[in-house]
């Protein structure tokens, strides 16, 4: 932004003084053609030359330039964050929706603080009504963002603890490890950070600190897969990457969870990418999981299905498809389960459970037949 401002003030300044006859350092010339006569005077010359770079800057995108706050908290250690509200104020507004004023800060991994006003308020559906904190929508000012050197992404979602305990906080824990692991899979997927959040009430003084997740906006998603977010694509007669959404539906499968849908658009994110035509699916949202097993996970009856128990949800495809889609699953089951271990906050009891319900997917996809019993699963012949 700078950068831009110092350009355009120079260029303009080198209009005027050649206007006005000065020495500008650029020689005062006049445009001729072959029988030297003068076609352009050096007013005109350096006015197109002007008009030509403001043009350019219209098309340039800071956003590619400046780092995102979440690039600021993104990274391997945990972030620590402080958020000043008015508690009650914020979960008087669940249903509603409303924002309120709050203030927003950290200090990153270089020691450097970052301090910002924000508007916050409740989001999500099931847990809006249901959690102790519910999950939280963050809304930026873009004029702040820019003035103190960020892009301008702007709306951050934080998934809260939920439950005023224990196992409150490590089902944060277990559904940030959930990301994690689908971005082992597939880089189209949503970056999160990890965070320890102290929420301090300006209400009524308390405070108190929870694990949570912030994951990066939309906008900044779609810039960094080169694609744009469809806002109406419901249905699915459209034109989608197959090997994309294979990956995505068997991701879902393997941790057991059928809270989404591509027709309704729910806890997906439909991505036509920049250099395609066919779209893509980035998921999110994982609490209704089996693997993450919220407290108030409770199967879908309707698909015929008990506790834990997994469900494909995704478009059908061909046997040779899903072999081939089983085989990458195959190839990353080190992986999978090294992370698990591998995650610094998860208690040991949940890495044991989460380990043995993974281990029930790789066994049945291991076996010769295990492909065929997928439930839910319709072959194109």
């Amino acid at each position: 932004m700078k950068i831009v401002g110092f350009c355009s003030f120079v260029a303009f300044s080198t209009i005027l003084n050649v206007k006005n006859g000065l020495n500008c350092g650029t020689p005062c010339i006049l445009v001729k053609n072959n029988d030297s006569k003068p076609i352009m005077d050096t007013e005109r010359f350096f006015s197109m030359i002007l008009l030509v770079f403001v043009l350019a800057l219209n098309s340039y995108d800071l956003n590619a330039q400046a780092p995102s706050l979440f690039d600021h908290m993104y990274g391997p250690s945990i972030t620590k964050i402080h958020l000043e509200t008015n508690i009650e104020s914020f979960k008087a507004n669940r249903r509603n929706g409303n924002y309120i004023p709050a203030q927003f800060s950290f200090t990153d991994e270089k020691g450097i603080n970052h301090n910002l006003s924000v508007d916050i308020r409740v989001r999500g559906k099931y847990r809006r009504t249901k959690c102790d904190l519910p999950p939280i929508k963050l809304n930026f000012q873009v004029e702040e963002l820019i003035a103190k050197g960020y892009s301008s992404f702007d709306k951050y979602k934080i998934v809260t603890h939920c439950l005023d305990s224990d196992e409150g906080d490590e089902m944060v824990l277990k559904e940030h490890l959930v990301y994690q692991l689908q971005e082992e899979i597939s880089p189209n997927s949503f970056r999160t950070q990890l965070i320890e959040i102290t929420y301090l009430d300006t209400g009524s003084g308390d405070q108190s600190t929870h694990y949570a997740i912030i994951i990066e906006s939309d906008k900044e998603m779609a810039q960094r897969l080169q694609g744009t977010i469809c806002q109406d694509c419901y249905g699915v007669n459209r034109k989608f990457d197959q090997e994309n959404v294979l990956y995505a539906s068997v991701f879902q499968y393997m941790i057991g969870n059928t809270d989404w849908s591509i027709a309704h658009q729910k806890n997906v994110k439909v991505l036509l990418a920049n250099n395609s035509d066919k779209f893509q699916l980035v998921s999110y949202d994982f609490d209704f999981s089996g693997l993450v097993k919220a407290p108030y996970y409770i199967p879908q009856v309707e698909l015929g299905i008990g506790y834990r128990e997994r469900y494909y949800k995704g478009l059908s495809c061909t046997e040779e498809q899903m072999l081939n889609c089983l085989d990458y699953f195959k190839s990353k089951e080190e992986q999978i389960l090294g992370k698990v271990d591998m995650h610094p906050f998860l208690s040991k009891r949940s890495k044991i459970d989460i380990k043995r319900y993974l281990k029930t997917f790789f066994t049945q996809i291991d076996r010769k037949s295990g492909h065929k019993q997928i439930k839910g699963l319709a072959y194109i012949n």
